[in-house]
């Protein structure tokens, strides 16, 4: 939001308040994964954890459905002005099922507990591939409006 309003952006515009429920909708799963692997470290240490309230089952059905809300923003992004070339649209849909994917994959009832640390790789490789499909798009979006 720093970034947005410094570059001349409006602070209550859409389009910002749209990319911050983005990555409020990650932080969550960011967090929960992180319990799933290391919140009985937590309690070791004498420290409050989610894991302490809920057990693990719990947990993952709501981590997924926060990951399912990531992708549906993500895939909500060009309807906010945010994306424009229908290429870059397009490879948000594999994008989305790659996350999604991975989120099933905490369902096994043989999970190890490194793959809570796989998918937690994932959500956050999610993010890293949305900043660089907006920034893109937004750099290709500029170069064409300037030219003839």
């Amino acid at each position: 939001a720093i970034g947005w309003v410094s570059a001349g952006g409006a602070l209550f515009d859409t389009r910002l308040l749209v990319l911050c429920v983005l990555f409020f909708l990650w932080q969550v799963p960011h967090f929960w994964l992180l319990v799933l692997r290391y919140g009985k470290e937590y309690e070791n240490a004498g420290l409050p954890s989610l894991s302490g309230l809920l057990d693990d089952g719990q947990i993952t059905r709501i981590t997924f459905v926060w990951l399912a809300a990531i992708v549906v923003a993500g895939l909500a992004l060009p309807f906010y002005g945010l994306i424009h070339s229908p290429i870059i649209y397009l490879s948000l849909v594999p994008a989305a099922a790659w996350v999604l994917w991975y989120g099933t994959k905490l369902f096994r009832f043989d999970i190890h507990p490194s793959a809570y640390l796989m998918a937690f790789r994932h959500v956050n490789g999610y993010i890293l591939f949305m900043m660089v499909v907006l920034a893109s798009d937004n750099i290709m979006y500029r170069i064409t409006q300037k030219m003839p």
